[in-house]
Formats: structure tokens, C-alpha cells, sequence
């Protein structure tokens, strides 16, 4: 709608839409309101405006991943929040609907790892048991 209202119009609408109750407007006295040329384009951004979610379950659930953290440490430095991301990111659904798949795979990335260790370069975990494996039988044998 950018291209109807432009940019300041469309911020116009925005700074209106957030204190219609101050100004006594409904959604419709509020497009009424507009000069005509906007106002078929104002209807649908309000009209989208009005029928939107006001609460995410998605920041529900990142706050409540943040929470224990930040009630331990008091602080949450840029570099932690981002290894929190891709944990969240990359962990697998237990339960419900998503069983099975990671916030990755649903976004479209079908063959992204489920390890968050190994989304960060690290080898998956079988490999760093064989590993050792293979070192305790040098080890053995060394000796």
C-alpha cells in the first residue's frame, strides 16, 4: 500500500490507527477521514490492522526459553542469545503437531540437522564417540 499512500501516508495511517480511541474514531470514521484517493487502500491496511493476532504463542514461547536464563545470570550478552537461537532453531518437537521436525525444517530447510552442535561446525556426536572409542583401544593396546 506504500505505493497508493506512500511512505509518509502509510505512517500517517499508522500514528491514527494506534490512537483512534483518543480520537474518538472507529475503523470506518477513520478511513472516512482520509483524503478519497487513499481511502480504498487505507481500508485494506485497516482492515488488516483490525483482524490481526495481538499475541504471538511464537514470543510466548522465546520468552519463556529467555526467562530461566536471564533469572540466573541477569544479563544476556549478544553471543549467548545467539547460541539460544540456534538451539531453539534446531531442536526436534517431542510432541504435538510438529513431532519430529525442528523450526528449520518447518521454515523450508528439509535436510538442516537436528544437533545444534553440529549446525555450529562441530561433529555430530556418533562420530566423537567412535572416536574415543578408537583411542581407548590405542590406549589398551599401548599399554
Amino acid at each position: 500500500m506504500v505505493i497508493v499512500l506512500g511512505t509518509d501516508g502509510l505512517a500517517l495511517l499508522a500514528w491514527a490507527w494506534q490512537r483512534r480511541s483518543v480520537l474518538e474514531l472507529d475503523a470506518t470514521q477513520l478511513v472516512a477521514a482520509l483524503p478519497p484517493e487513499w481511502q480504498a487502500a487505507a481500508r485494506v491496511v485497516v482492515h488488516a490492522w483490525a483482524t490481526a493476532g495481538r499475541a504471538s504463542s511464537a514470543v510466548e514461547n522465546w520468552h519463556s526459553i529467555l526467562r530461566p536464563h536471564l533469572a540466573v545470570h541477569r544479563s544476556l550478552s549478544p553471543g549467548m542469545l545467539a547460541l539460544l537461537a540456534v538451539w531453539h532453531n534446531h531442536r526436534v518437537f517431542r510432541r504435538g503437531v510438529h513431532k519430529g521436525s525442528s523450526p528449520v525444517q518447518l521454515s523450508g530447510m528439509r535436510d538442516a540437522p537436528t544437533d545444534w552442535l553440529v549446525a555450529l561446525g562441530y561433529p555430530p556426536a556418533s562420530t566423537l564417540a567412535q572416536s574415543a572409542d578408537t583411542k581407548a583401544d590405542d590406549l589398551a593396546l599401548a599399554a
